[in-house]
């Protein structure tokens, strides 16, 4: 993962170099070596320069054909609006081959004046989970959990309305066309986006309610034992949303596990939570909270492999998403801005 983030940050100082000096910033790929070059525009329908990215289309499968049998996407397709108003597909990248289960497109179309603007997602040897950032919301995540976490995003007053990258059966890799956009120029970001999550399928799904501006986590509260029993927080206003996880089995662990009492955490009124890591598999294993004062944890312990979910610049986390039912099955961050 270590070379993967690596990777992503020399991909963003490129990407500001060069647009001081060109119109046009490419960044990426992400992903794996498998599958056929594309690029949208060069193989299928032409994208003249006024024609706008009116909507996308991604299609999440189960595909039992691939060593191990894994959760991934299938492929990704853009969909276009001419200056004459005509819509249009532009090529596929993937395959509707009946090698993995089929699982419905999942359609979204943008606004008039809604751009996208980034993506993230996991990726290992091909794009396992993605999600779509715009000036007004984010689509996703779709897809699995398996890959270490991506995030390719736009630089300041661009957009993106081509993908570039490789495939063949599923989506191996994916990258971004970033091109000059006017009615970005003072674009600061989105309100907030989901990035994650990491963990497991099992238990129910789950997110975090909205909260107001001015409300700020106020406590973090952990149960553990040789994993992550459950997570919650603690708001300004006295607000605290369910509890995501229970109080673990204990066959959870291979020595016949144990029960930490839960562990409460206050944050100063001027400490901020900026995101959350650790290690995850099956379930997460083992967690820590990252502020802008200190770290919190970990708690659990050590299995499953590393992850990193840090908010961008100018983010901050005040509420969770992912699945939880006897344990903190798996765990995303919704980022939101400051």
């Amino acid at each position: 993962m270590t070379k993967t983030v690596g990777m992503i940050c020399v991909f963003a100082l490129c990407s500001l170099i060069l647009a001081a000096c060109n119109s046009v910033v490419r960044l990426g790929p992400v992903g794996g070596p498998g599958g056929n070059d594309f690029e949208d525009g060069k193989q299928g329908p032409t994208i003249a320069p006024h024609t706008r990215l009116s909507g996308i289309a991604i299609n999440p499968s189960s595909c039992l054909v691939l060593d191990p049998p894994a959760r991934v996407i299938r492929h990704i397709q853009n969909q276009y609006t001419d200056p004459a108003g005509q819509r249009f597909l532009g090529e596929k990248h993937g395959s509707n081959e009946t090698t993995c289960f089929y699982v419905p497109a999942l359609p979204k179309p943008l606004e008039q004046g809604e751009f996208v603007t980034g993506i993230y997602g996991r990726a290992g040897s091909f794009i396992d989970s993605i999600s779509i950032m715009t000036t007004k919301s984010t689509i996703g995540p779709i897809g699995g959990s398996g890959g270490d976490p991506f995030f390719l995003q736009a630089p300041a007053g661009y957009k993106i309305r081509k993908f570039f990258g490789r495939s063949a059966a599923v989506l191996d890799a994916i990258g971004i066309i970033a091109e000059e956009e006017p009615a970005l120029k003072n674009y600061v970001g989105p309100p907030w986006y989901r990035l994650g999550a990491a963990g497991g399928w099992d238990g129910a799904a789950f997110e975090d309610p909205p909260v107001g501006f001015d409300i700020r986590v106020s406590k973090i509260i952990v149960g553990q034992s040789c994993v992550v029993n459950f997570v919650q927080f603690e708001y300004s206003n006295g607000q605290s949303p369910v509890r995501h996880g229970g109080y673990g089995l204990t066959s959870e662990c291979p020595t016949g596990g144990y029960i930490i009492a839960p562990q409460t955490f206050t944050l100063a009124s001027d400490e901020f939570i900026k995101g959350i890591r650790g290690n995850a598999g099956k379930v997460i294993d083992q967690i820590e909270f990252v502020t802008n004062k200190r770290t919190i944890g970990p708690f659990g312990e050590e299995g499953g492999h590393p992850f990193n979910l840090m908010a961008a610049d100018g983010y901050q986390v005040r509420r969770l998403f992912g699945r939880s039912g006897v344990v903190l099955d798996a765990v995303g961050i919704v980022a939101e801005r400051r």
